[in-house]
């Protein structure tokens, strides 16, 4: 569903190689934790990957997304947000 107006989730996520994260939302307030990527069937064949971000034990955010090329994931509204891998 695309977002229209008040989007609240704004700001920036550092995702790093061992798989911890730091979101900093618009207003400075950070969260940490672990990524994962994990994968949702529908229709018995077709794939979806998500990220799912969690602080300690307890499940913070998670986006569906779609892997435009190797180190691009669009996420988000439509995919006006994206995951990119910095080499």
């Amino acid at each position: 569903m695309n977002i229209t107006a008040g989007v609240t989730d704004n700001g920036t996520i550092d995702i790093k190689s061992d798989g911890t994260y730091t979101y900093t939302d618009l207003d400075g307030n950070n969260h940490s934790g672990t990524v994962k990527v994990d994968y949702d069937t529908f229709g018995g064949d077709y794939s979806v990957p998500f990220f799912a971000f969690y602080e300690g034990d307890q499940f913070f955010i998670g986006c569906y997304c779609h892997e435009t090329h190797s180190d691009v994931y669009m996420t988000g509204n439509g995919g006006m947000s994206q995951i990119v891998r910095i080499k």
